[in-house]
């Protein structure tokens, strides 16, 4: 057998038992009185809590670090280290203005569940939570650890370039708009994604009470 092979085989094996890991970490058990008040969108959410934060971080990074092939090759510094302080705050800035109501999109409209927290008490609490002050502060708090990764992430390939000489620092930028609205993208999905974890959370302690 080719060492190659049993070295992939070695390497998929513990990458699967580290998925399953860390979907058990973040495993969400939702009681019966309360999956019933479920959208699609959250029971989507619950299903695949690891992947939505880390594809988020993974699109912001990817987007912010621009062009790795032809003419428009882009490593800016200023942009790999201020794009990261920007993006998650921004999420939860709007979120701080606009919180999160599950019962007024479409995914409720599927579900006939539209408006449902004007007639179920349950429903009442969950988006009662997603306007609370404890849920500002656990955004903000997802917002900075986001930021914090995405920073580190940025610093580490930003060393990469300095030792290849190959850095800009400018604020003129030819990737700097598409970097910020990848950053913006991605950092939306992975903010979202710790908010509605512990709003959700939040929700079913709460129903054990």
């Amino acid at each position: 057998m080719s060492p190659y092979f049993t070295y992939f085989t070695v390497f998929h094996r513990r990458t699967r038992k580290l998925e399953k890991t860390l979907v058990s970490a973040n495993k969400i058990v939702v009681p019966a009185n309360l999956d019933r008040l479920l959208t699609p969108a959250l029971r989507l959410l619950i299903q695949q809590l690891p992947f939505w934060r880390w594809f988020g971080i993974g699109i912001a990074i990817l987007i912010m670090y621009g062009p790795v092939v032809g003419r428009h090759i882009d490593h800016n510094g200023w942009r790999y280290l201020i794009l990261p302080l920007i993006g998650p705050p921004l999420t939860a800035l709007y979120y701080n203005f606009k919180p999160p109501n599950p019962y007024a999109r479409s995914s409720a409209r599927m579900e006939g569940l539209e408006g449902y927290d004007r007639k179920d008490a349950k429903a009442a609490q969950l988006v009662t939570i997603f306007r609370s002050r404890a849920a500002r502060v656990a955004t903000w708090r997802a917002a900075l650890n986001i930021s914090m990764i995405e920073f580190a992430a940025m610093a580490i390939l930003l060393l990469g370039c300095l030792v290849n000489a190959d850095v800009q620092w400018t604020f003129s930028s030819y990737w700097l708009w598409q970097g910020f609205i990848g950053c913006c993208l991605g950092s939306f999905i992975a903010v979202s994604s710790d908010l509605f974890a512990w709003v959700l959370r939040t929700w079913i302690e709460s129903a054990h009470t």
